[in-house]
Order: structure tokens, then C-alpha cells, then sequence
């Protein structure tokens, strides 16, 4: 569908909006009612495109080398957004370390072995396999009546490396 690109001047010849549309001159009555700065406009270029995505592209190109002055959208460079979605992932990141810092350690130092597998929603055998393995560190403690076995634990930093392995682990499979 041909869409066209238009660019709205003021009386010094200065850029002041670009944009798209299927119609520039419906457009430029929706920008009359709504835009701040349609009364500087002067002068108005229209383009027309064949498609949609054609004159998307102009327009990005446009607005990244022409710098309206009015234009918010798509201002920011594909490098700054890059960089803010680098960003957002880290931050990310580290909120789901803080969250597994705070499941694992704030609230529980210690986990008795026998509540792994529910915590962790694996078997007691895959457990087993990961302690022997030496990927999941465990000790004991003494019962509190003599007449019980020695209690085996796991520490939630234990478990925190453990976690961290089993998603690195997962990362390069």
C-alpha cells in the first residue's frame, strides 16, 4: 500500500516533523488538533512510497540524519538502544540474584537434604547423583536426642552455587 512521508518546515527552513502516513494531508489535520507546533509550520514535503515498510525505513533514516526538532519518536540511535536493552538485561540479571539471595539465604541458611527434592522439584536420586558428583556440597549435624542419626544439610550459600551451576550448565547445552 503506498504510503507517504512528509516533512514539516517553519517560515527559517527548519525541520520540525517527520513522519508517515497514508494520507499526509489527513495527518496534517490530526497534527492541527493535537502537535504544539503546528502553527510554525510554513512549508510541508510529501513523498511517496510503494510501501509501508519503505517509507518506515525513510523515515527512521530521516529523522536519525536530519534531526527534527519536534520529532520524540525514534530520536534514539540503534546503538543507544542497544545499549539500553544491555542494560535492562543486567538489570534484570541482577534482580534474579537478589531474588534467589533472598529465597535461599535471608530465609533459610540451612536446608535439610530430605527437602531438596521438593524445593528443587528434581528426585532424591538425581540429588544424590549431584553430591557425588561434588557438584552439591552437604554436612552434618548431631542429632538433638542421641538416639537419631546424624542430620544431613545443605547451606543455602551451597545451594546458591549449586543453582548457579545447574544454570550455567543448562546455558551450554
Amino acid at each position: 500500500m503506498k504510503t507517504q512521508l512528509y516533512r514539516h518546515y517553519d517560515s527559517n527552513k527548519k525541520l520540525l516533523y517527520v513522519g508517515i502516513s497514508l494520507s499526509a494531508v489527513n495527518r496534517l489535520a490530526q497534527h492541527r488538533d493535537t502537535s504544539h507546533w503546528f502553527s510554525d509550520i510554513a512549508n510541508i514535503e510529501i513523498e511517496t512510497f510503494s510501501t509501508r515498510e519503505e517509507a518506515l525505513l525513510a523515515e527512521r533514516k530521516a529523522i536519525v540524519n536530519e534531526n527534527p526538532v519536534c520529532n520524540i519518536h525514534h530520536k534514539r540511535t540503534l546503538k543507544e538502544i542497544e545499549q539500553e536493552e544491555k542494560l535492562r538485561a543486567a538489570e534484570f540479571a541482577q534482580k534474579a540474584k537478589q531474588q534467589l539471595f533472598t529465597r535461599y539465604v535471608s530465609y533459610n541458611l540451612t536446608y535439610r537434604f530430605d527437602e531438596l527434592p521438593r524445593i528443587l522439584g528434581v528426585s532424591k536420586r538425581q540429588i544424590d547423583e549431584c553430591v557425588k558428583q561434588g557438584q552439591l556440597y552437604t554436612f552434618e549435624t548431631e542429632p538433638r536426642q542421641s538416639r537419631h542419626r546424624k542430620i544431613v544439610m545443605v547451606s543455602g550459600w551451597a545451594l546458591i552455587d549449586f543453582l548457579e551451576f545447574l544454570e550455567a550448565k543448562g546455558k551450554k547445552q
